[in-house]
């Protein structure tokens, strides 16, 4: 392979519990398709976020290179859904490939705020109770004394913090302008509504068989 095989020329950027792990899923069964086994790099992260590895400050593209692990295809790609929010990321995609194509993928934000919501309670383990209600509250009135008390560590209360703020897209989308003839969105809605559709639509922009 080429040097430039060994990077990704398709990238999932965002946003969390927006449907990305069933799109990132589905494309990993596409034989011309390769993506490495981890689904969340979080490597172009403006800051490191504790026990996620190394980020692109202390490694450059040759640590990326070296979390990637691609086998030959002709779109290679990572989904990390926080990357849609970051500035070393909007800055650094470019150098990864010039040409690279970049999918966001929405929701409405409400919906996509009690997913995440349960996703920390349940999956995660992250929150020690408290209903969504009683958080959206607390972070509306910046009422750090509750979510502190119902967070698990400080990781925990900065991601609950920041967690109205992932639902305004609108807010970070100007960051992404230098990409915008390679960056496509998706609406989790239309994706629900009509997955074969999406798919073989998001496919044949990626210049892959849609059948």
């Amino acid at each position: 392979m080429s040097g430039k095989d060994l990077y990704p020329n398709f990238i999932i950027l965002g946003c969390p519990k927006c449907g990305t792990t069933s799109v990132a899923d589905w494309l990993k069964t596409h034989p011309e398709c390769a993506a490495p086994d981890r689904k969340e790099l979080f490597y172009f992260m403006d800051e490191r976020m504790p026990g996620r590895g190394a980020v692109f400050s202390e490694g450059g593209l040759e640590g990326y290179k070296k979390l990637l692990g691609f086998s030959s295809a002709k779109v290679r790609f990572e989904a990390t859904t926080h990357y849609y929010y970051q500035k070393v990321a909007s800055d650094q995609m470019a150098n990864v490939d010039p040409d690279i194509k970049l999918l966001a993928m929405f929701r409405h934000p409400s919906d996509r705020l009690y997913s995440w919501f349960n996703f920390n309670l349940n999956h995660l383990g992250a929150l020690r109770g408290g209903g969504v209600l009683e958080f959206v509250t607390a972070i509306l009135d910046g009422d750090e004394k509750y979510i502190k008390k119902h967070t698990r560590n400080e990781e925990a209360f900065r991601f609950m913090m920041h967690g109205i703020k992932m639902g305004r897209y609108v807010d970070y989308l100007g960051r992404w302008d230098s990409y915008k003839e390679n960056l496509k969105i998706i609406i989790m809605e239309d994706l629900t509504g009509n997955e074969r559709r999406t798919m073989a639509d998001l496919s044949r922009w990626l210049g892959i068989d849609p059948h």
